[in-house]
C-alpha cells in the first residue's frame, strides 16, 4: 500500500513579513500603508489593510458642529443624538419606516444608528461601526472590480474606480 502525502503550499516568508508590516505600519502612517497595499492589490491580505483604513478613516472623521444640517454625515450625528435622547423602541422606530409622516427611504442606517444609540451618543462610535459595515463590503467591491480589470491599471483609472465605487 502506497502512502499518499498531501503537500500544502504555505505563503513565503517575504509575503508574510509584507502583510505584517502592513498591517503595524497602519498604526503609523495609514495612509501610506494603504496607497501601499493598492500598490500591491494582488496579495490576499491588501484588501484587509484598505478595509483597515476604512475603519481608521470612520474613527478619525470629523463632524461639523455648526449649523450646516444639510450635511449627511452632521445629519447622521443629528439623527443618533436624537435616538439617544428619544424614549422610541425599536417597534416604533419599524413603524415609521415608508410611513407618510417620515421621508426615510432607507431601512438599514437608521437602524444601524438606533442601536448604536442605545449603547452611546458618540459620533465617533457610530462612524467607526459604520465604517467597519460599509469599509468591508466597499474593500471587496473595489477588489472584485481590480480582479476583473484585464489590462493595466493606470492612475486615471485607478482614481475613477475610487470615484465611483
Amino acid at each position: 500500500m502506497e502512502e499518499q502525502t498531501i503537500k500544502v503550499k504555505l505563503p513565503e516568508y517575504s509575503d508574510r513579513r509584507d502583510e505584517a508590516i502592513h498591517y503595524l505600519g497602519m498604526l503609523v502612517w495609514p495612509f501610506g500603508m494603504m496607497i501601499s497595499a493598492f500598490r500591491q492589490w494582488e496579495k490576499p491580505w491588501s484588501k484587509n489593510v484598505f478595509w483597515i483604513f476604512c475603519v481608521f478613516f470612520g474613527y478619525t472623521f470629523i463632524v461639523a458642529k455648526n449649523d450646516q444640517s444639510y450635511k449627511d454625515s452632521a445629519r447622521i450625528a443629528q439623527l443618533l443624538v436624537y435616538y439617544a435622547n428619544a424614549d422610541m423602541s425599536l417597534g416604533e422606530l419599524f413603524r415609521s419606516f415608508y410611513s407618510e409622516s417620515s421621508n426615510m427611504v432607507d431601512i438599514v442606517q437608521p437602524l444601524i444608528i438606533f442601536l448604536v444609540s442605545r449603547f452611546t451618543n458618540s459620533s465617533r462610535v457610530l462612524f467607526t461601526i459604520l465604517a467597519v459595515i460599509f469599509g468591508y463590503f466597499y474593500s471587496r467591491n473595489i477588489w472584485y472590480v481590480l480582479g476583473q480589470i484585464k489590462s493595466n491599471i493606470t492612475i486615471v483609472l485607478f482614481v475613477y474606480i475610487l470615484k465611483s465605487a
